[in-house]
């Protein structure tokens, strides 16, 4: 499946970095997990950055 065949949403978004976090024994918030999720074809829109992305990997 490409990936413009699916639109993410938050909670498919997290549910995958919490899977893959989980395989690679790392919290959710640790920077290596979203690289490994989009080496996996993981994506994102706008609304998941804001909501999800952003929240966990750029805090101030």
């Amino acid at each position: 499946m490409k990936q413009f065949d699916r639109v993410p949403t938050v909670e498919k978004c997290k549910t995958e970095l919490e899977e893959i976090a989980k395989e690679m024994g790392l919290p959710i918030e640790d920077p290596k997990v979203p690289v490994e999720w989009c080496k996996r074809g993981g994506w994102y829109d706008d609304e998941v950055a804001e909501k999800l992305i952003t929240p966990l990997y750029f805090r101030k």
